[in-house]
């Protein structure tokens, strides 16, 4: 998958602390997500979701500042089977490379794949009623902790 015109573009094989990049997994408006693998634990893969620095004003680098703690806050006091879990938050330290420089990465469990994953192929969705009733679970939770 080419990851041109993502977030956040990070190689393959890229480090951030005991952390190796591996193959791309989604992208959205502001941040990236990618497989990623501690040394040592070949086969326990995490998502590496990186939240980029590249700003130029103040009241930019101010927002996303805050976006990222909104992102973070709800992981560290939600617990619950359906939602997924942060591990760690790190941020890179890599002055030779200003596009990842100062990038706050979330080390979070990675799901066996997305809901839209299964919708894009096409085929009926096995057990649909219950991976509904399953989100509504997580989605129901984190609203009664707000």
């Amino acid at each position: 998958m080419d990851t041109e015109g993502w977030a956040v573009g990070v190689p393959r094989g890229y480090r951030v602390g005991e952390w190796r990049v591996g193959g791309p997994v989604a992208t959205g408006s502001w941040a990236s997500v990618y497989v990623g693998v501690r040394d040592g634990e070949e086969s326990t893969p995490s998502a590496l979701k990186f939240l980029p620095t590249g700003t130029v004003t103040r009241r930019q680098l101010k927002n996303l500042m805050e976006m990222t703690q909104r992102e973070i806050r709800p992981h560290s006091r939600l617990q619950h089977s359906r939602l997924i879990r942060l591990r760690e938050t790190l941020v890179v330290d890599d002055p030779e490379n200003t596009e990842l420089d100062g990038a706050c990465v979330l080390v979070m469990d990675l799901a066996e794949r997305s809901l839209a994953d299964l919708i894009r192929a096409g085929a009926p969705v096995p057990d649909a009623p219950r991976l509904i009733a399953e989100i509504c679970e997580g989605i129901a939770y984190m609203h009664a902790e707000k």
